[in-house]
C-alpha cells in the first residue's frame, strides 16, 4: 500500500508569552530566562528548561496505539493535578484524539535539574485553545516524550533537504512511495528531497530519490552510537580518499583493523565509554570490547 507522508504545518506568526502561573506548588519563585535552545537534539534530558520559550507539537502515534492515549498531561481542578480528559473521561490518561497533532508553546518550566525529589513540569500554552496545560515531564526516558520540538525540526529540514548524502544504510523492505513497490536499497549516495514525518510510524524521516527516481523514506536515528550513519558525499568521498577503499569500506562495516587511527575507530564504533591510560598504553572502553593503542594506532581488541 502506497505511504503517506504526514508534513508539520508552517509555523504561525510568534505568540506573546502568559504571564506567570499563580499555583505556588509548581511554580519556581525565581524569574526564568529564556534559554537558547540546542535544536540538534528533540529530547534534552535534564536540560529541559531550554524547553522554554519553545512550540512543541504533539506526535501521532500508529494506529494500533492510539487506543492507549496520551500519559502525564495535567491540569489543574480545585488546586490538584488531574489528568487531562476534555470529554470528562474518568481515564487516567487523555485520549489520543484529544490532543494528537497539536500544537503548544512551552510558557514555563517547573523543578530543579538536580532536585531528585520534585516532579518536573513543562507548563504549556495551547495553539489551538489557549488553556494551560502541565506535562509531567521525566527527564530519564525520551520514550516518555510525545512531542516533536518545532525548532528542531526546522533545523533538520535547513540541515538535509536538497542535498546529496551518503547513507551508510541498507534495506531490502523499502517502499517506493510512488508505487508501493518494494525497493531493494544498498549503501550509498542519495539525494535527500525534504524532511518529513512517516505517517505510518511517525518517525522523522528523510525523503531520498534513487539516481532511478524512486522516492523512499529513511528514518533518521541518532547517530552518536555509530557516527557515519549519514553523512554528506563530499565528506564520504574525501574520506574513501584519505583512507583507502578498503579500510573505508571497514569503517562502515563497524569491523576493525589493526593499525586503525584513533580517528578511524570514532568513526567506525563512536566515542567510547571510558578511556583509561598508562605509560604504555591507551586502553578504550566500549561495552563488554576492550581496545589497545600506542602512539594514536590500534594494537590490540578483544
Amino acid at each position: 500500500m502506497k505511504r503517506l507522508i504526514l508534513v508539520l504545518e508552517c509555523l504561525l506568526p510568534s505568540f506573546c508569552l502568559y504571564g506567570q502561573i499563580s499555583i505556588t506548588d509548581i511554580e519556581n519563585k525565581e524569574t526564568q530566562q529564556t534559554a537558547v535552545y540546542d535544536s540538534l537534539k528533540n529530547f534534552l534530558g535534564y536540560d529541559y528548561q531550554k524547553y522554554l520559550g519553545q512550540d512543541l507539537y504533539v506526535l501521532p502515534k500508529n494506529e494500533k496505539l492510539r487506543i492507549y492515549g496520551y500519559s502525564d498531561f495535567k491540569i489543574i481542578v480545585n488546586n490538584n493535578f488531574q489528568t487531562y480528559n476534555p470529554e470528562n473521561s474518568f481515564s487516567s490518561r487523555t485520549k489520543y484524539d484529544s490532543i494528537a497533532g497539536q500544537y503548544f508553546t512551552v510558557i514555563k518550566t517547573s523543578g530543579e535539574p538536580d532536585d531528585f525529589t520534585r516532579d518536573k513540569y513543562l507548563i504549556l500554552n495551547s495553539r489551538k485553545n489557549g488553556q494551560t496545560l502541565y506535562f509531567l515531564y521525566d527527564p530519564k526516558y525520551e520514550s516518555s516524550f510525545p512531542f516533536l520540538v518545532v525548532g528542531y525540526f526546522e533545523k533538520l529540514k535547513k540541515t538535509y533537504s536538497q542535498k546529496n548524502w551518503f547513507v551508510n544504510y541498507a534495506n531490502d523492505e523499502s517502499f517506493d512511495l510512488s508505487t508501493g513497490n518494494k525497493l531493494s536499497i544498498a549503501k550509498g549516495s542519495y539525494y535527500c528531497e525534504d524532511v518529513t514525518i512517516d505517517s505510518e510510524n511517525f518517525k522523522v524521516s528523510l525523503l531520498l530519490l534513487t539516481p532511478q527516481g524512486n522516492k523512499f523514506l529513511y528514518q533518521l536515528y541518532d547517530t552518536g552510537l555509530y557516527p557515519v550513519t549519514i553523512l554528506p558525499k563530499t565528506d564520504a568521498e574525501k574520506y574513501k580518499r584519505k583512507f583507502g577503499s578498503d579500510n573505508w569500506q571497514s569503517i562502515l562495516d563497524r569491523k576493525l583493523k589493526i593499525g586503525f587511527t584513533e580517528e578511524m575507530v570514532k568513526m567506525s564504533w563512536g566515542e567510547p565509554l571510558e578511556i583509561n591510560r598508562s605509560s604504555n598504553h591507551d586502553q578504550w572502553v566500549y561495552r563488554n570490547q576492550y581496545l589497545y593503542f600506542e602512539n594514536g594506532l590500534l594494537t590490540d581488541f578483544n
